[in-house]
């Protein structure tokens, strides 16, 4: 098993992966740290949770936006609807993922 120490906002986190994924967990790390220290100047001192929700949820933002991206290009690449043929011409290609709303929990 493969080891890896990824720092985040001044803190050492260690993972075990599998052997030869050390490389791609390191990257994904830096990518993070990259996303964290893009935060820092504009927020001040936040703490190290809610840093860390900030830059999952513009890595989540940056997902949606490459699969609404995607379904576009797919959308593009389709024939006319007048074009298509059998039981799939009146399915319209499915919506981009979309978040949904969560309902508050009782504390």
């Amino acid at each position: 098993m493969g080891q890896v120490a990824i720092s985040l906002n001044g803190k050492s986190y260690r993972f075990v992966c599998g052997d030869g994924e050390e490389a791609r967990i390191t990257a994904l790390g830096d990518y993070l740290r990259s996303k964290l220290d893009s935060l820092g100047p504009n927020l001040g001192r936040p703490g190290d949770d809610r840093m860390l929700v900030m830059a999952a949820l513009m890595l989540a933002d940056e997902l949606f936006e490459a699969r609404g991206e995607a379904h576009d290009e797919a959308a593009a690449a389709a024939p006319p609807p007048a074009q298509r043929s059998g039981a799939h011409a009146a399915v319209p290609p499915a919506a981009p993922p979309q978040p949904r709303p969560r309902k508050p929990s009782a504390a």
